[in-house]
């Protein structure tokens, strides 16, 4: 168990590389990735395995394509919850603010956030997560 204020949230990672949703499983986040690299998903539920109380949904589609997000995202959250934030590519950022943009809105939380190699995932959503209701 962790007392990390990312504990517990929804977490869809669109694109992104496991280094960053192996980071935010240390933190409690609950993940969903959603990307075309097999062997990010492979490395992930490696991570995912070695966490007890980790939760992973591990998709191989393309997050830039808005008809996945149409598939998936009901998918994501009735397995894991209302979607509390979003990490992805650039290339995933118009895909991904037309599919959770709106409930995020309408519940007052939330925050969609492109991201690229380097950047410190965690920071970024502790940072976007704080400053919203």
């Amino acid at each position: 168990m962790t007392l990390d204020p990312l504990a517990g949230h929804v977490v869809v990672l669109a694109g992104t590389d496991a280094a960053v949703g192996a980071a935010l499983l240390g933190c409690g986040a609950l993940l969903a990735l959603v990307t075309t690299d097999r062997d990010a998903i492979d490395q992930l539920e490696h991570v995912a395995g070695q966490q007890p109380a980790a939760v992973l949904l591990a998709y191989h589609a393309d997050p830039g394509d808005p008809s996945t997000w149409a598939r998936l995202a009901q998918h994501i959250e009735q397995r894991v919850g209302p979607v509390d934030a979003v990490l992805c590519t650039p290339e995933a950022i118009d895909a991904t603010t037309a599919t959770f943009a709106e409930d995020m809105h309408r519940r007052g939380h939330g925050a969609i956030v492109p991201i690229s190699p380097g950047q410190d995932p965690v920071s970024l959503l502790r940072t976007h997560l704080k400053h919203t209701p």
